[in-house]
């Protein structure tokens, strides 16, 4: 496969999470991000947004590959409630890193994984007019 635009905001979202957790760490002063609450906050919604841009479709991935986001991403969510609700700085270290562990994990899987099989049912040779004279068969029977 190969590097898509989805992959360029995923990277870009991220990056901001990384660059907002180290002005944190250089004790910078942004307004409303003074403490580790918020800043996880926005880390989470970063990276969720990330997630969710990302994503492909999950029946093209192999098992092996399933277990393991899970397992990040199961750390990601416990650090994430431990970071936003506990407010412990350990916890938005361990949010970071399971973030740009997701991040890196998907984009490395998506440059060089083989491209999906194409599903069976767009390869019968059927056509758009056909398609949409089953549908209205289905719905017309449903009424």
């Amino acid at each position: 496969m190969r590097l898509t635009w989805r992959d360029a905001v995923a990277t870009g979202l991220v990056a901001g999470a990384v660059a907002l957790f180290g002005a944190h760490l250089a004790g910078a002063h942004l307004p409303g991000l003074g403490a580790v609450r918020p800043i996880a906050a926005v880390v989470v919604a970063l990276g969720l947004g990330a997630c969710i841009v990302g994503a492909q479709r999950i029946d093209a991935v192999g098992p092996g590959y399933g277990r393991w986001m899970g397992v990040l991403g199961g750390a990601a969510v416990v650090t994430a409630l431990t970071a936003v609700f506990g407010g412990f700085e350990i916890a938005l270290w361990a949010l970071t890193a399971t973030t740009v562990g997701l991040w890196v994990t998907a984009t490395v899987r998506h440059a060089f994984a083989a491209p999906a099989a194409v599903p069976p049912v767009l390869t019968t040779g059927i056509s758009d007019r056909d398609l949409h004279d089953l549908i209205d068969k289905e719905r017309s029977a449903r009424r």
